[in-house]
């Protein structure tokens, strides 16, 4: 990786260089060029050379980007920290790796059905106002929505059968959430620290349930009616 307290402006991606682990660049205002096969930068965005994943967005000045329809991969840390408040992201996006929009200042991102898993850290810290998740999703790993501190409300699809660890924790904005899975398998600290969540939302018949998952909140678990 590259040193924090090396304040370089420019870098250069050397021949040699045949895959990266994650976002190298994450954090760092600088120019990047690439003289390696294996990679592609367009508009100051690193992909690897087919252009299936993205590696690192590292334009500035822009507020919403459209990933390209060839996209299959949006890579760990690839958005963390960036200055975007909307991302679209289509249908041919197949997974969003760890800590993708991690401390960004994303507000508003739409999610293809093609998405199955929300990946640990993915929107921790980011500015998140509203977000719609596709039916597919089956999981949503530790801390994946994690100290989103604008976000106020989350429906969670019946398609979901895991909440991991704090995936939700210190979502301070938090007043509502409505479970429409019967299924899911709950951590108990999928909520935790939501100091102004006021309802959580349960199918009919499965409040017991609920309640023997979420012991510290229990008081405010409310069936559908």
């Amino acid at each position: 990786g590259i040193s924090n307290l090396n304040p370089l402006k420019k870098v250069t991606i050397p021949p040699s260089t045949e895959k990266m682990d994650g976002n190298p660049f994450y954090g760092y205002n600088i120019k990047v060029y690439n003289e390696s096969n294996h990679f592609k930068i367009i508009n100051d965005v690193i992909y690897t050379s087919n252009l299936k994943k993205i590696i690192s967005y590292l334009a500035t000045g822009n507020e919403r980007y459209k990933i390209a329809d060839i996209v299959k991969v949006i890579g760990k840390y690839a958005f963390a920290s960036s200055k975007l408040k909307e991302i679209i992201v289509p249908d041919s996006v197949e997974e969003i790796g760890e800590f993708a929009f991690n401390g960004s200042s994303l507000q508003s991102i739409s999610l293809p059905q093609t998405i199955n898993v929300i990946n640990e850290s993915t929107f921790q810290h980011c500015g998140l106002k509203n977000i719609v998740l596709p039916p597919s999703i089956t999981e949503l790993k530790s801390r994946s929505f994690c100290d989103c501190f604008d976000l106020e409300s989350i429906t969670i699809p019946s398609s979901v059968i895991l909440i991991g660890e704090s995936a939700f924790g210190a979502c301070r904005s938090l007043e509502k959430v409505t479970i429409q899975s019967s299924n899911v398998k709950l951590a108990k600290s999928a909520f935790r620290y939501c100091d102004k969540l006021r309802e959580i939302v349960v199918p009919k018949g499965y409040k017991e349930r609920f309640m023997s998952m979420l012991p510290d909140v229990k008081h405010i678990i409310k069936e559908e009616r």
